[in-house]
């Protein structure tokens, strides 16, 4: 199974690394709120990660990932609790990407895929990006605007729906949903 140690890039790792923060904030930045948001709702993407580790009936779906999801670095970051906001700037600042717009965020997000196919099997590969987008709709979920579904709005869901075609995954099944 793949691990953040298998990838050499600095960029690359830290692009990985801060997968949860981009996905989470470009979902942020189509609300109405957009950078309050993104930054307020970073909260609700350590509350997603803990939710997925305590639910064992989740934790499966992402099984041919968890290794890699394991090992990233925001991961490791929610385990001791500490900020993910400095690291996503270190990110931005590698790549000299550092305004906060969807336009830039969305870089990183058709990054992710390519990242991934330097090490992953596929399998591995659309399991961390399902992940990534279970993620983004917790976050979505968080905000305080509300959609037909009484859940995510419909600009948070095309954002969502713009992540997984980058992606070239499906939309996140509403199974994985509570």
């Amino acid at each position: 199974m793949t691990t953040i140690d298998d990838f050499s890039d600095e960029l690359d790792k830290q692009i990985l690394e801060c997968g949860n923060w981009i996905v989470g904030t470009y979902v942020s930045l189509a609300s109405k709120s957009g950078k309050i948001d993104a930054i307020k709702e970073g909260n609700q993407i350590v509350r997603a990660l803990k939710g997925l580790l305590g639910d064992k009936n989740l934790l499966p779906r992402f099984e041919p990932a968890i290794k890699l999801i394991e090992s990233t670095y925001c991961m490791n970051e929610y385990k001791k609790r500490d900020p993910l906001v400095k690291d996503a700037a270190k990110t931005l600042q590698l790549s000299g990407k550092t305004d906060l717009t969807q336009d830039n965020i969305m870089y990183y997000v058709k990054k992710l895929p390519t990242i991934l196919a330097q090490k992953c099997s596929d399998t591995e590969a659309k399991a961390f990006l399902t992940y990534l987008l279970f993620i983004g709709r917790n976050v979505g979920e968080a905000a305080g605007e509300k959609g037909s579904d009484g859940k995510v709005s419909d600009v948070e869901k095309k954002a969502l729906k713009e992540i997984a075609d980058a992606f070239g995954v499906d939309m996140i099944p509403d199974d994985l949903m509570k």
